[in-house]
């Protein structure tokens, strides 16, 4: 896992994303909500992605009957992520969005891809689609 405490320096101490919080399109957005969802991000992905990277692992996807199975442990881990707000992070408001600056959502992705690369597959080919 990543620190949070790394990635907050590289966000804050070398990024600088104090300057673009609290302006135009991040107008919503300071320091603490910033935290906030790093934190959020933090849990959820020891919580259900780091805790069940060993299963998928083991249990690669498989078709059976014209259909695609994957490990439970999968779609309640993207669950948790659609609900955390994580798919549409960078997306406005008016999409469903959290209208977050593009360098908290990548440090947000690399909370995720450190926990499990596998199951963040899934959800990044979402993004990338939408």
């Amino acid at each position: 896992m990543i620190g949070t405490r790394e990635l907050e320096f590289q966000l804050f101490d070398h990024l600088d994303i104090g300057s673009v919080l609290g302006q135009g399109r991040f107008a919503d957005h300071d320091g603490d909500s910033v935290r906030a969802i790093l934190e959020t991000a933090t849990k959820l992905a020891e919580d259900k992605f780091a805790s069940t990277a060993q299963i998928i692992d083991a249990n690669e996807p498989t078709l059976e009957s014209g259909r695609v199975r994957v490990p439970d442990e999968v779609k309640i881990a993207l669950d948790a992520y659609r609900e955390a707000g994580f798919f549409g992070a960078a997306f406005d408001y008016d999409d469903g969005g959290l209208q977050l600056p593009v360098m908290a959502v990548q440090a947000v992705q690399a909370l995720f891809t450190a926990a499990n690369t596998a199951t963040c597959g899934y959800a990044f080919l979402t993004i990338a689609a939408a």
